[in-house]
C-alpha cells in the first residue's frame, strides 16, 4: 500500500540526494508516482501503466513546466547516482585492465586491448585536465576584463 502522499515514502528514499527536492515534493503524489514509473520503465506505456494513469494524462503533465522541471530535476539525479557508481568502480576496472596488459599468460589479443584501452584514457584524461586549465585560465581573464570594463 502506498503512502498518503508518495513523496515521502518511495521517491524520497530513492531521490534524497536530489537538488530539487522541494519542486518535486510540490507535485501531487500521482505526479511523483508517474515520475518514478519514467525512470524505472522502459516505455511511456509502461510507466503509464505503472503508475495508475493513462498516456494522455501522462503527455498532458509534460506540457506543465513544473512536472518537467521536476522530471528532468529527476533524470539528472539519476544520472548523477550513475556516474559517481562508475567513478567508484574506476579504480577496480583500472587495476583490471593493468593486470590483464601485464600478465605474459594472458592472450596477445587481450594484452593489446588492455594496453589500448588504458592510453586512449590516460590520453583523454590529459586532454581534459588541459582544457581544464585553458578554461579556468580564460574565465581568470574574462574576469580581470570585465573589472576593466572590457570584454573579450
Amino acid at each position: 500500500m502506498m503512502a498518503e502522499h508518495f513523496f515521502d515514502s518511495e521517491f524520497s528514499t530513492k531521490f534524497l540526494g536530489c537538488n530539487n527536492m522541494q519542486q518535486i515534493s510540490e507535485l501531487s503524489p500521482k505526479q511523483q508516482k508517474a515520475i518514478l514509473s519514467l525512470l524505472e520503465s522502459d516505455d511511456i506505456a509502461a510507466a503509464s501503466s505503472a503508475a495508475g494513469i493513462n498516456r494522455s494524462t501522462l503527455f498532458r503533465w509534460f506540457q506543465d513546466a513544473a512536472f518537467s522541471e521536476a522530471y528532468r530535476s529527476a533524470r539528472f539525479e539519476v544520472w548523477s547516482q550513475s556516474i559517481a557508481i562508475l567513478q567508484r568502480a574506476s579504480k577496480t576496472a583500472a587495476r583490471a585492465l593493468e593486470d590483464i596488459a601485464s600478465d605474459l599468460s594472458a592472450p596477445v589479443t587481450g594484452r593489446v586491448s588492455a594496453a589500448r584501452a588504458i592510453l586512449e584514457h590516460a590520453r583523454a584524461s590529459i586532454e581534459t585536465e588541459n582544457l581544464a586549465a585553458e578554461i579556468k585560465e580564460l574565465l581568470a581573464e574574462h574576469r580581470v576584463r570585465k573589472a576593466r570594463g572590457k570584454s573579450l
